[in-house]
């Protein structure tokens, strides 16, 4: 049940009343600690912060400044690296012809060795000739096919050789020419104008009017 309004007024004053009669001592009183505001303890705190953020910016700043220059070194080293390669590739690319020329003059220089062999075997094989009573028509024909052999086989040889527009420089009764040829030795012949080739010691040979190998001729000199 609810008491009324003087009921507990009456019980509260009663209750006040005996806490009163307790007490010993008359409480000390609590003052509360009022501090005003510290203006200038802000201000400083204020300005570190503004040199702290004012230093975190420059520092900022200059690694952004450290980076760009970081990146402009790199595009110039990429730059000068791509150009070199591009110069290294364009020298590559110049010396390519002029080593596959190398090497196929290499090659056809062993070629026109080996021709120039088989040539001569061939006109000593063909100027032999079979003789006696106990030689057969057998021998005769087998002579005759390894003539052929040999025939067949320079032809091809020199099918190669000009397929590289390689030929030879030199006939027997050309008159002498001394970018192509070498004397080696003279003949003196009034049937024959003076300067011209009358015997070739070794065939000389052009590729595309390039000399490779120099021609040894003798050549019939003015009679004294």
């Amino acid at each position: 049940m609810i008491d009324s309004n003087e009921d507990w007024k009456e019980k509260l004053l009663k209750n006040f009343q005996n806490w009163l009669e307790e007490i010993e001592e008359f409480p000390e009183e609590y003052e509360f600690e009022q501090e005003s505001p510290d203006l200038m303890s802000f201000y400083k705190e204020l300005v570190a912060l503004r040199q702290e953020l004012s230093l975190r910016t420059r520092s900022e700043q200059r690694s952004s400044n450290e980076a760009i220059e970081i990146q402009k070194k790199l595009d110039e080293s990429l730059s000068a690296s791509s150009s070199d390669l591009a110069s290294a590739l364009s020298e590559v690319k110049a010396q390519i012809p002029e080593a596959q020329e190398k090497a196929e003059n290499t090659i056809l220089l062993e070629l026109i060795d080996l021709r120039e062999a088989l040539a001569e075997s061939f006109r000593q094989f063909k100027s032999k000739k079979l003789t006696g009573i106990f030689v057969s028509k057998k021998n005769h024909l087998l002579l005759q096919q390894e003539q052929e052999k040999f025939s067949l086989l320079l032809k091809r040889t020199d099918d190669i050789l000009r397929r590289f527009e390689v030929r030879s420089v030199v006939t027997i009764g050309d008159k002498f020419d001394s970018l192509k040829m070498r004397v080696v030795s003279t003949e003196k012949d009034s049937s024959l104008p003076s300067g011209t080739v009358s015997k070739i010691f070794r065939q000389g040979f052009v590729k595309r009017n390039k000399i490779l190998i120099t021609a040894e001729v003798e050549v019939v000199s003015k009679i004294s």
